[in-house]
């Protein structure tokens, strides 16, 4: 599948326009930035503020999204090209994976002329493109936006924009690791031809695509047959067409959803496209996040509507996605529907608000991420970060009351610490089950 965007936001002829270079200039950092812009601001608009409708001060409309990623990937290229492909040996960006050395943190501080953090002492050179990504690069792209563009009055300890930090410099890491071999092997190499491939695919200055595809080819001449086997048009037809129950205004936000994620996210145009692993990871990940807070019966019941959605594509259309499904249902449904449980029964009795207007949201120890359950007893757990395979032990959990709580579980959360040593949970935002752990990227 080629590489596509949800949504186009700096067309590549703008981009070049924009960064003072002509295409002859043009490196594998600047193609580096490109993709980055347009990937952080799709994340920006479909995964952070659809899901944080209590940050409305900080929400921005799709042109501010844009120019917001515009100024992260500019103040980016600045920090890379003078610190991690100048001054700097260290390359954490080609070294993700390599455990920090204690030469690794001197050059660090050396280089950027200040104090090591806890953080990253001892951890991996992700770990510390991270804090620094956040720290030099992120933090003051965002408090120079919201304070002078916007003006908007945020201070650098908002718990808000502490959540919107964490979560632009995850999606940053995200694509580091997406293009560590691609393209940060060789920072500096020319990419005048990844650039004129991308000029020369349209006519309007973008065509969404990344790769050559063979789509145009196959579907030429045969619209009729796109307009009857497409995915938006059997999702269009079999809402049409469903009996809904009491819930059926979630059930259409919950299709509606699907079909973006098969669509624009994942370029399946086509049913023939669509299988069974998608489906699963759509359930899995999307639909337990559009329903935290509704009844627990409703996820069932959503599990439901999608068993008769691909009855309903196989019948039609000649496809095979219900055997798949019901193992699935059978197998990992009930996982899903215990982690659903306890994040329900945790938000009823620690609300978002309560936690993001507490003190707890201010603690400059704070760490946000994704951590996969190592063990947990009476409360106290080993904890591994899901990207960067840090290890935190111990982590106070009780306060949680995660009963049903199992090794392999993933938690999305934020943890605080007094000493480096031991940590405890500020706040729990999500837990999904192993099965999750392939999706949670």
């Amino acid at each position: 599948m080629a590489e596509q965007f949800r949504k186009i936001y700096i067309p590549v002829n703008e981009f070049i326009d924009s960064w003072e270079k002509e295409v002859y200039e043009l490196t594998n950092t600047d193609y580096f930035i490109f993709l980055l812009i347009n990937e952080l601001a799709g994340a920006i608009e479909a995964g952070f503020f659809p899901k944080r409708s209590n940050l409305e001060y900080l929400h921005m409309e799709t042109e501010e999204i844009s120019s917001l990623a515009f100024n992260i990937g500019d103040a980016l290229q600045d920090f890379l090209e003078k610190h991690c492909f100048g001054s700097c040996s260290v390359a954490c960006p080609m070294r993700l994976s390599q455990r920090l050395t204690a030469a690794d943190l001197s050059e660090r501080q050396n280089t950027l002329g200040v104090a090591n953090n806890p953080e990253i002492n001892g951890n991996t050179k992700e770990q510390c493109l991270f804090y620094d990504v956040k720290t030099f690069v992120v933090l003051d792209v965002l408090l120079d936006y919201y304070n002078f563009d916007r003006n908007i009055a945020v201070s650098e300890d908002d718990p808000g924009l502490h959540l919107f930090v964490e979560f632009i410099t995850r999606q940053i890491l995200d694509t580091f690791k997406k293009q560590e071999a691609r393209l940060l092997s060789q920072p500096d190499e020319n990419a005048t031809s990844l650039f004129d491939l991308l000029i020369q695919n349209t006519e309007s200055g973008w065509d969404a695509h990344f790769e050559e595809t063979d789509d145009a080819d196959i579907w030429e001449g045969e619209e009729w047959k796109y307009a009857a086997n497409g995915t938006a048009a059997i999702m269009e037809q079999f809402k049409k067409e469903y009996s809904f129950g009491r819930n059926k205004t979630i059930a259409l936000r919950l299709l509606d959803r699907f079909s973006e994620f098969l669509i624009e996210f994942l370029g399946l145009e086509r049913i023939e496209d669509v299988n069974g692993a998608v489906i699963q990871e759509f359930i899995t990940v999307v639909v337990v996040h559009e329903l935290v807070g509704e009844a627990d019966e409703t996820l069932s019941e959503a599990a439901q509507i999608f068993r008769d959605w691909v009855r309903y594509v196989d019948f039609n259309h000649n496809q095979d996605l219900a055997r798949s499904y019901s193992v699935f249902m059978n197998r990992d449904f009930p996982d899903i529907l215990r982690t659903y449980r306890m994040v329900n029964r945790y938000l009823e009795q620690h609300p978002l608000v309560d936690y993001l207007l507490s003190d707890r949201a201010k603690q400059t120890s704070l760490l946000d991420g994704f951590f996969v359950v190592l063990d947990v007893e009476n409360g106290i757990g080993e904890l591994e970060d899901l990207h960067i395979q840090s290890r935190f032990a111990p982590v106070d959990l009780s306060a949680a009351e995660l009963e049903d709580l199992r090794k392999g579980d993933i938690l999305h959360l934020q943890l605080s610490t007094d000493n480096g040593q031991s940590w405890t949970l500020n706040h729990l935002e999500m837990i999904y089950p192993p099965k999750a752990r392939a999706y949670l990227y």
